[in-house]
């Protein structure tokens, strides 16, 4: 599926399928979401669940609101805050391959879903 949102919204919707926005939480994940948004290549930029909303520059997983653990790959002058971005985007274009940038989170981005290791996937879910 083909689907953009707001990044609340793209929240909403891993959550009615039983999952939640991608948290990174090792170098290996970041790879592994890299590899994947190349090869859709539409060359969107896609919403991951990691946010500093309740305060500037203390960045945190949106599920458990823990502190992140990994460095973060920022773009080139990311995080910059510019539009009160305070939503992590993941690039998909050969140039911001597995690097993140803030956007504000009511941007209109992709978005990518995380489901538990224990999630029995159905053949046609794709989500985001």
């Amino acid at each position: 599926m083909d689907i953009s949102a707001a990044c609340t919204n793209g929240w909403v919707l891993c959550q009615s399928f039983g999952s939640k926005l991608a948290e990174p939480k090792t170098q290996e994940e970041v790879t592994f979401l890299g590899r994947q948004t190349h090869q859709i290549g539409n060359g969107g930029n896609y919403f991951i669940g990691i946010h500093d909303i309740f305060l500037e520059g203390q960045w945190v997983y949106a599920g458990s609101r823990e502190p992140v653990t990994i460095t973060m790959p920022w773009a080139r002058g990311a995080p910059d805050n510019f539009h009160e971005e305070d939503c992590v985007e993941m690039g998909s274009a050969p140039e911001w391959h597995e690097l993140w940038g803030d956007v504000p989170c009511s941007s209109t981005l992709y978005y990518i879903c995380e489901y538990e290791q224990n999630y029995e996937y159905q053949q046609g879910q794709v989500i985001g």
